[in-house]
């Protein structure tokens, strides 16, 4: 995707690009301290935080933006983004069952943004604006503590790409007022929104840049709906860069993914040279994973964004304390939360997961199952080319189905894989107590798995704990 307005000089680059006043050996000690307080998060993540804490509290500070982004309506019920392209891929199917195998595949696709433009086009336009008004036009959503603090928050302003209402209903059971809410397509309440944004006296607005779902022809969800927003109408873009300019943003339940946005930022860093980054995101981070120097680095130089980062769980409670904390005046900061332990390393280097999580299938209320068919690499091209890549030429394939079962009906399921596996770490939500997976390979290895909320650990040996598989797949 192009730049999306202006253009960016050499001398701008240089000074977008210029790394922080850090010696190396400086850099060097920040890479290998260890967390603070017993925490799995840093002292510099403890600073932003403060940071972020005392500009909303700054009394003579009005000019914050609070981003809200599907983090929030997820907490009220509403699907997150890989939720909604799962509802797409189903109501695709329903219609049709010839297109189960087309459906398959799009989902291995990282293209999100066009997956959601081919599932659109299978299901057609007016069952497609059904879908949008049916999940996001219902009201029976739970508006809960952390939403209402959310709205105490000191933004002058607040910008959603989300669909639902819940920040207009959530402001309504705070305050009981009635929210002013903009639509990012209205071209008169946008201008007036632009010139007035700084006026004291001009009250806070909802604004909703990706539309709302009960005009779902102005939902920016597909990719020609970013094509027509964000390329066709430099308008759009021009005055988002200049808002972005102009005010700090704080974002909220935002995973710093959208592509337009990203664009906007990363164009409006340049712009604005050399400097400490003005922006503040909430962010998820996996501290079993990811690096934290590495990914807020990537942050501050990249987008002009300060992260402030809390354990990646499924239920996203960090999110919420943080919140909750914000409201609080300066000097506080939520006790650290505990984070699994990466494995020791591998005793067998040919079956690494062996032995690295527990020795057990069952624990906590959880069972880790599998299933092993035989199947060919004759059967079909898609199966070949599976087993092309997993250099296994001339030897049998099977068809294995991974199951965990346990006591939630939410959450995630991280398997660990052999490393032949392509990447070799799958997280699987739970759907109905289950998280499935299902995987081709053409001999036995051992299966780890980490339930995230739980820090439960499970462990399967396809060759020896699997009583009814192929002796031949057990023996390779």
């Amino acid at each position: 995707m192009p730049f999306l307005f202006g253009f960016v000089d050499q001398t701008q680059l240089e000074l977008a690009w210029t790394p922080r006043t850090t010696t190396y050996e400086e850099e060097a000690i920040m890479y290998s301290m260890p967390p603070t307080r017993n925490s799995a998060l840093s002292k510099a993540n403890e600073e932003a935080f403060a940071d972020l804490q005392r500009m909303l509290h700054d009394p003579q500070n009005n000019n914050v933006l609070g981003v809200v982004g599907a983090g929030v309506s997820v907490r009220a019920g509403y699907p997150s983004w890989s939720e909604l392209l799962s509802i797409m891929a189903d109501q695709v199917v329903s219609l049709d069952m010839r297109f189960v195998e087309v459906v398959n595949k799009l989902g291995m696709m990282q293209d999100v943004t066009w997956r959601a433009e081919e599932y659109r086009r299978l299901m057609t336009e007016d069952r497609y604006y059904e879908l949008i008004r049916k999940v996001f036009g219902s009201d029976a959503k739970s508006i809960d503590q952390c939403i209402e603090n959310l709205i105490d928050l000191n933004f002058r302003h607040v910008l959603t790409t989300n669909y639902d209402t819940v920040l207009e209903r959530a402001h309504f059971q705070r305050r009981k007022q009635i929210p002013e809410t903009i639509q990012w397509t209205n071209a008169f309440d946008v201008r007036e929104f632009m010139y007035q944004a700084t006026n004291g006296s001009y009250g806070r607005r909802y604004v909703y840049l990706h539309g709302r779902y009960n005009d779902p022809s102005c939902v920016v969800l597909t990719d020609r709906d970013y094509v027509q927003r964000y390329l066709l109408q430099n308008d759009a873009a021009a005055k988002l860069a200049a808002l972005f300019s102009t005010f700090s943003l704080v974002f909220i339940g935002f995973s710093i993914s959208d592509p337009a946005l990203t664009q906007l930022l990363q164009q409006v860093k340049f712009s604005l040279g050399v400097g400490a980054p003005r922006h503040y995101a909430i962010l998820a981070l996996n501290t079993a994973d990811d690096d934290e120097l590495l990914v807020r680095n990537r942050l501050s130089n990249k987008y002009g964004i300060e992260p402030v980062f809390y354990p990646l769980d499924s239920s996203h409670e960090g999110l919420c304390d943080l919140i909750n904390l914000l409201k609080e005046p300066p000097g506080e900061f939520p006790p650290p939360m505990p984070t699994m332990p990466r494995p020791s390393g591998p005793a067998d280097p040919d079956d690494p997961q062996k032995g690295q999580w527990g020795g057990t299938n069952e624990a906590d209320g959880y069972q880790l199952t599998a299933e092993v068919d035989g199947t060919s690499h004759e059967e079909s091209p898609e199966t070949f080319a599976k087993y092309l890549r997993m250099r296994g030429m001339g030897r049998r394939l099977y068809h294995i189905k991974l199951k965990v079962i346990g006591p939630t009906n939410d959450g995630i399921a991280r398997f660990y894989l052999h490393p032949t596996f392509v990447p070799d770490r799958r997280d699987v939500s739970f759907r109905r107590g289950i998280a499935t997976l299902d995987l081709l390979a053409y001999g036995a290895f051992t299966i780890g798995v980490e339930i995230l909320e739980t820090n439960t650990r499970l462990e399967l040996d396809l060759s020896s704990d699997l009583v009814d598989a192929p002796r031949a797949f057990k023996e390779s």
